[in-house]
């Protein structure tokens, strides 16, 4: 589909795509997995690009599942999960 029949909006959380005008959306060749969409996600092409308590969250985490390689205490450190928190969508 031409990029020109729709238009991507990444200023709402989440973003989405939307039709421009009247165009339609294509119609699937099939019942189940007849559209696939391709796109890029993430914070841009580099690691400077995340923002610093993503890198900071990643970083204790990959140091916590190291100590803890045998297996034991597998859940979010709260240090993790606090850095993380302003930047986790959820939707019910």
């Amino acid at each position: 589909m031409s990029a020109d029949l729709y238009v991507v909006d990444t200023a709402t959380a989440p973003g989405r795509i939307i039709r421009k005008g009247g165009n339609a959306w294509p119609e699937p060749g099939r019942a189940y997995n007849g559209i696939e969409i391709e796109f890029d996600a993430g914070y841009g092409p580099s690691w400077n690009t995340v923002p610093e308590p993503l890198r900071q969250g990643m970083l204790l985490l990959i140091a916590h599942l190291f100590e803890r390689r045998e297996g034991e205490g597998t859940n979010l450190p709260p240090a993790v999960e606090g850095l993380w928190h302003p930047y986790r969508l959820v939707r019910l």
